[in-house]
Formats: structure tokens, sequence, C-alpha cells
């Protein structure tokens, strides 16, 4: 059936024919010219965002780099050093820069999402190690980290089992090191951190004691099996002196106040928001419901006074501090 302007293209004008086949060309041209702007542009990032892992989230955790699968990082272990940490926040600054002016027009939308979440991960972690420190504040960060660095090589099969734990000896020879740093690095935290830690101790230890040489039980080389029980009996009395030095040194310590700012926690919330978008799939409509919410609730509480506040919280602070058992 014929069109408006004809059975033809070109209708009633056939002289027209060619000026829209060239106005189609030329759109067509465009749209091809724009998908390969934004996949030139997200191979872009995508090189950026690499350079970041591998420049900085595996170069100084390299625990993560093994999680994520690249072994290459299996012999390593961060020192957790002041020193160390100062030069990790210097190159997040860096990337923060370079990400910050990656311009996110001309990328796809789910790059682009990516561009944000990548920002938000490294001003959180530049809060974490500038504002927050757990560092300066938790012990626990030192043992448990110790842990956590040999369990992701022995909790996977994807090599031979001495293969790993030629990885697992590299290691425990830098964990006598990360000890090292945390009597350096710690200086007043919270009575609780250091009781938490000193509860875990133990199990930590027996977890070096017992669970990683079962790990290894199908190793038969008896001179890779002598270095291993050296280096991790080494690892077990390493965590006793800490264990120790924690009792002796660091739980008497006075303390100082201890309080996270409002402004702290906000910008923690802001670094994450996108990765609980990402993961929840909450759209930004529900996270603004869940704000409002949330300011309704508050706007519900009694007004107090700042002298009933205080009342408020001492007698909940009697109620709630740990002491030590007689």
């Amino acid at each position: 059936m014929p069109g408006p302007y004809g059975d033809k293209m070109g209708g009633d004008f056939p002289e027209c024919y060619p000026f829209i086949m060239r106005i189609r060309h030329m759109a067509l041209l465009l749209g091809s010219a724009a998908a390969c702007l934004a996949q030139s542009r997200d191979a872009m990032f995508d090189k950026l965002a690499d350079r970041y892992f591998n420049e900085v989230v595996f170069r100084y955790s390299p625990e993560a780099g093994t999680q994520a699968g690249f072994h290459q990082y299996d012999p390593l272990l961060g020192s957790g050093s002041r020193s160390e940490i100062q030069a990790e926040i210097g190159a997040l600054r860096g990337f923060e820069a370079e990400v910050a002016a990656f311009d996110p027009r001309g990328l796809s939308a789910f790059v682009a999402a990516d561009r944000e979440l990548l920002l938000s991960q490294i001003r959180g972690q530049l809060l974490e190690l500038e504002t927050i420190r757990p560092w300066e504040k938790n012990p626990d960060l030192y043992s448990s980290g110790a842990a956590g660095a040999i369990f992701v090589i022995m909790s996977r099969n994807y090599a031979p089992p001495a293969e790993r734990l030629k990885s697992v000896i590299a290691r425990e020879r830098l964990i006598l090191r990360l000890f090292q740093s945390a009597r350096e690095n710690l200086s007043n935290p919270p009575r609780v951190y250091t009781e938490v830690a000193l509860e875990q101790v133990p199990g930590i230890a027996g977890f070096f004691q017992n669970d990683v040489p079962a790990a290894f039980k199908q190793v038969t080389e008896q001179a890779l099996l002598a270095e291993f029980h050296q280096t991790n009996q080494a690892v077990i009395e390493a965590l006793q002196a800490y264990q120790e030095w924690m009792k002796k040194d660091l739980l008497p310590r006075p303390r100082a106040i201890f309080a996270s700012a409002p402004k702290t926690i906000a910008r923690s919330c802001c670094t994450t928001k996108w990765w609980i978008r990402r993961s929840t799939g909450c759209s930004p409509s529900d996270m603004r419901t869940c704000a409002t919410t949330r300011s309704g609730f508050a706007g519900s509480r009694p007004k107090s006074t700042p002298n009933e506040r205080r009342s408020r919280f001492s007698k909940s602070s009697k109620a709630t501090t740990r002491r030590p058992a007689s």
C-alpha cells in the first residue's frame, strides 16, 4: 500500500531520494562513530583501572591479588610499615586525580558507573588510611591479617600443594615483619580493640598450628616440609610474643577519647553509596526513600538537652563497659 508520499522512497518527489539516502548514510556513520568512540573511551578507562589495581591494590595488598587469581603475588606480603602506608596514600592521591580528570562523557553507561565506583573506592581507602587510621588503632588488623594472607593460598586448589606451600613459606617469612610494624604503628588504641585482638590470638595460633599443616598433608618432599615447619613455628612464636606485648604494653596504656566524628561517618557512607547500589540493586529513588524514612524517624525522636544526652551516655557506658575478670 503506498505511503502518504507515494509508493517509492522519495514519494512524489523522486529528486529528493538521493538527499534522503545521504541523510540516512550520515546518520549511520554518526551512530557507528559514536559506538566506536564509546568503545575507545571504555578501553582507555579499562587501562586506567588495570593500572590502579596493579600499582596500588595488588602492590600494597598482595593477598588481594591472590584472591583475585593473580598468583604472581602469592609470595608477597605488605609490610604494614608507616613508610609503606604513606607511599600507598601518595599513590592513591595520584590515581584519585587521574580518575577524577577522566571525562565520563563518551563512556558507556556501565563503564561510567565503574568510574564512579572506582573513584569512591579510592576516596574510601584514603579516608580509611588518613582519617580513620585503623593501622594505628586496631591490633587485630595485624594478627588476623597474617592468618588471612595464608588462608587465601591454602583454601584453593589452583596449583599443586607443593607449589602453594612454597608461597606459604615465603609469606610466613614476611609475617614477622608485619608484627614489627604493629609494634611501631599502634599508639593508643581503644581498650576494647586490644581486648578483642587478645581474644582472637589463641584461635589464630591454632590455625597456624593445626589447620595450615593439615592443608598440605599431601606434600611429601621432606626438605620443603622441614622448611615449612621452621617458618610456621616462627609465626606461632611471633603470635605468642605479640600476645604478651599487647597484654603487658598495649593494654595498660592510658586511653585517649575515641569517637568517630559525624562528618567522618557521613564521608564513609558516601564512599560506599555506589557499591551499595551496584551490589543490592537499589535504585536512586529507593535510596532517597530510605533517607527520607530515616529523617522521619530522626524528626520524631523527642528532643533532649546536652546534659540529658551526656547522662544517658554515661549510664549506657557503665552498663556496657567490659571489665577484666577479677
